[in-house]
């Protein structure tokens, strides 16, 4: 078997919807296949040879749907039958079950509602789970009474409030994991990780944009005069400067390092955004360090442009600017006037 895709980007665990994430469903298809064969096949062909058939071919139709399924996720190719269709033969085989074997099918209940909040986005789960019980009920009080239809209602909600809680704290969790594989924990700017990310997805979609990259200058000395506490209430008052004015996501991607993403940005429109942000640097308060200044290395990309040789030519202005003696804006196309 092809092992189903994991990201190796945690910003990839996006669950479509709450609860489990869209890439892990495809390791939940794969076992429920195999758990299908070993025992919903039994149960169906048990309920065809005793006359069953109602019942015994909705069993075997779901056998088949995640067998189909598997073996696609086996061949690493998509899923043939869509996972909500899945849930068609479900939903006739519960009250077919009902009627044919009273109590012990209703049990197959609960495995189901549990089967919808692994497959489906956490919305979709919910409304389902609430037809099994909307639509089992009447039949459980019919067949069973009052006392037993009030016990399964009860029990199945149950079941439903338990599982939103499990999920709540599954989302609560994924989004702390986000948060540490895509932020600087001491700035708050998005970190190496996403930038790359998003530079080759600028770089693959080829319209304009442009890169500004730049470093706080002198901060070595900053570090030696009030050491690294000292310096890193500068990296985040600068940061927090930054990420107030820019016209764009703020990285941080080496010690005293950053960089911002300007979308749809023309070289002249970065440039002006680059002498902004470098003033309200040098105008802001760096707490102990009092001032500080940046200098800032511009880039536009430019046709054939890689996110590799994009920041390299962004990170090349940022020299030539640190050269021509810190606290300015260099840019990386030469034959560009300041605007």
């Amino acid at each position: 078997m092809k092992t189903p895709v994991t990201p190796t980007d945690l910003e990839s665990l996006d669950p479509g919807g709450g609860g489990i994430p869209s890439w892990y469903r495809d390791r939940i298809i794969y076992a429920l296949a195999i758990a299908g064969a070993v025992f919903l096949l039994p149960f169906g062909l048990n309920n065809v040879v005793r006359g069953r058939m109602g019942l015994g071919i909705a069993n075997l139709v779901i056998v088949g749907m995640l067998a189909l399924n598997a073996q696609a996720l086996r061949r690493g190719r998509a899923l043939p039958i869509p996972v909500a269709l899945v849930f068609v033969p479900v939903a006739a085989g519960l009250p077919l079950g009902i009627r044919a074997l009273g109590f012990m099918a209703v049990l197959w209940c609960y495995p189901a509602a549990m089967l919808f909040f692994c497959m489906l986005p956490r919305r979709l789960a919910n409304f389902l789970a609430a037809g099994i019980v909307l639509s089992v009920a009447p039949m459980v009080y019919v067949d069973m009474g009052t006392g037993a239809a009030v016990r399964f209602v009860v029990t199945l909600t149950l079941l439903v409030v338990f599982t939103n809680l499990f999920l709540g704290v599954i989302d609560s969790l994924r989004d702390q994991l986000v948060q540490q594989a895509v932020r600087d924990p001491l700035t708050g700017a998005f970190n190496r990780r996403r930038m790359d990310r998003e530079l080759r997805a600028a770089a693959a979609r080829g319209s304009a944009a442009s890169l500004l990259v730049m470093d706080i200058d002198h901060f070595k000395q900053v570090n030696d005069r009030f050491g690294h506490a000292g310096g890193d209430d500068v990296l985040v008052a600068v940061a927090s400067v930054l990420a107030r004015e820019a016209g764009g996501d703020l990285f941080r991607f080496g010690g005293e390092e950053f960089a911002v993403l300007l979308p749809g940005a023309s070289a002249r429109d970065a440039l002006r955004e680059a002498e902004r942000l470098r003033r309200a640097v040098g105008e802001g308060d760096a707490g102990r360090a009092g001032r500080v200044t940046v200098s800032i290395g511009v880039a536009a990309l430019r046709p054939g442009d890689t996110c590799d040789t994009w920041l390299h030519r962004a990170d090349a202005a940022l020299y030539e600017a640190k050269r021509l003696g810190r606290d300015r804006v260099a840019y990386a196309e030469e034959a560009l006037a300041p605007a």
